[in-house]
């Protein structure tokens, strides 16, 4: 049945998720054609091209939506997310406030404004909405971390470490999270403990210049030296155009 429009909307949701953006467009264009769901179908073009840099074919496809339903919430945070794309940060504000109003406990859109106030410098605001986002979501490792960062900035090492540890607790993988964490320890004069994260990272990944720089940059402090070259030397040969490890080396 070619014209089974569930069907077609579940085919074009996986596509979506692996990455086939242009098969995803075609069968979205087809659901539009049916008459099917428009509002939404638009809804995913434009959250498409909007992954895809692709600004004039978003807004294109959002107005589209606006058209049909001025009240959808997500609607507003596609609007806020391609304002943010273009540095009109007011503007983004705006939009996301309009997005929260219309769905209050939807966390993902405090995290959006979050980013907003943060690029404005209003870090405080930042931590609100981030706190906010937490409390419709306690279980996502990327408001946690987003949190470490703003309280890392407002001098809350303390309160930053702690977020950072929920968020690994919810994914052990979460690498920039123990990099940022062995980062936060050093500050904290953790030394043994950022050493660790900094090995979990090597582990993890080796071939990543970063890790063996921060590995390096520890073990300076604890005054071994051979082994904090030995590092740099690693994170020179993996990229030699990372100039900071030379300093680090000379050092």
């Amino acid at each position: 049945n070619p014209n089974n429009k569930e069907l077609i909307e579940h085919r074009a949701d996986d596509y979506i998720l692996i990455g086939d953006y242009k098969k995803a467009i075609t069968d979205l264009d087809t659901l539009i054609a049916l008459n099917f769901n428009r509002e939404f179908e638009y809804l995913k073009k434009a959250t498409i091209y909007l992954i895809e840099n692709n600004i004039e074919s978003c807004r294109e496809n959002l107005n589209k939506a606006f058209e049909i339903n001025q009240n959808n919430s997500i609607a507003y945070d596609l609007e806020g997310l391609i304002l943010l794309k273009e540095g009109k940060y007011y503007q983004a504000i705006q939009s996301f406030d309009k997005a929260i109003a219309l769905n209050p406990e939807f966390a993902v859109l405090y995290y959006n404004r979050s980013l907003a106030n943060r690029f404005l410098k209003n870090t405080d605001l930042a931590q609100k909405d981030l706190d906010q986002a937490i409390e419709k979501s306690r279980d996502n490792p990327n408001i946690y971390f987003a949190r470490a960062l703003v309280k890392k900035e407002l001098g809350d090492l303390s309160g930053s470490l702690n977020d950072y540890n929920q968020a690994i607790g919810f994914d052990s993988n979460f690498q920039d999270a123990l990099y940022n964490r062995a980062f936060v320890k050093k500050l904290l004069g953790n030394y043994d403990s950022a050493l660790e994260d900094a090995n979990n990272l090597i582990n993890k990944d080796e071939v990543n210049s970063e890790n063996w720089n921060l590995s390096g940059n520890i073990k300076l402090l604890f005054g071994n030296y051979d082994d904090a070259i030995n590092d740099f030397d690693k994170a020179i040969n993996i990229n030699s155009d990372y100039a900071i490890c030379f300093y680090n080396r000379g050092l």
